[in-house]
């Protein structure tokens, strides 16, 4: 039963749904059931409250089901969970389009042309990662490396002549990057996505030589264990 019910939610629900919504359809179906098992015990009256609660549950967890989808432009769900693309007004700079994997936010844009190169969120000018690339030589072309691709908010750093190499694993969070944001379009870097676990492909290829590598892959809010092992960092100072 657990590896029928995990083979479910892992492989099959994932094709079937955009959503998360075998959660409310099993609880559902374990409330079903129990009405079942008290169905020949109970009274006729309680009978008709046990079928009211039933229908009220139902409809609670319908609504529940609706905002899994509700209020977002795209909403799309693989192997390695679901992706929600929503849009949001800012006042003073209009319309931010924001990229969610689950709960955690993978980055935001702003829709305006002249706002729409401005590095945000945890990307900003300001934040460690955005201090470390404007860190970089200006004097040459650089080479910079990124694990994680979220909306590819980082590609608004690269220069002429730069080279960024954006490692993703989840092929849907690369089509939402060139469908939805503009980041990649506009960088003036040459981009070259690579689809495939981070670790492994940086393993798997010749050594990069990289300006810098930022590693910014997580499942869910915390960094994949993988990335972090001693044999990984060995891999990414190649």
């Amino acid at each position: 039963g657990g590896a029928l019910g995990g083979s479910f939610v892992g492989l099959l629900a994932p094709a079937l749904f955009n959503a998360y919504f075998e959660l409310p359809i099993g609880l559902f179906l374990c409330a079903v059931l129990v009405i079942i098992v008290l169905w020949p015990e109970v009274k006729p009256i309680w009978r008709w409250l046990l079928l009211i609660a039933l229908a009220l549950y139902g409809y609670r967890l319908a609504g529940i089901s609706v905002d899994y989808v509700e209020d977002y432009r795209r909403v799309m769900r693989n192997f390695y969970g679901q992706l929600r693309i929503d849009d949001v007004s800012e006042d003073d700079l209009g319309i931010k389009r924001r990229m969610f994997h689950g709960r955690i936010n993978h980055g935001e844009q702003f829709i305006a042309p002249e706002h729409s190169r401005r590095p945000t969120a945890y990307y900003c000018e300001q934040s460690g990662i955005g201090q470390a690339l404007l860190s970089l030589p200006t004097d040459r072309p650089r080479k910079i490396g990124v694990v994680g691709l979220g909306a590819g908010t980082l590609a608004t750093y690269g220069r002429q002549g730069d080279e960024m190499r954006l490692y993703e694993i989840d092929d849907q969070v690369l089509d939402l990057a060139r469908s939805d944001f503009s980041y990649l379009a506009e960088s003036r870097a040459r981009i070259v996505p690579v689809l495939g676990d981070g670790r492994l492909m940086l393993e798997s290829e010749a050594a990069q030589a990289f300006d810098l590598l930022a590693i910014d892959a997580f499942s869910g809010d915390s960094i994949p264990a993988h990335l972090l092992t001693l044999e990984a960092m060995q891999s990414y100072l190649r």
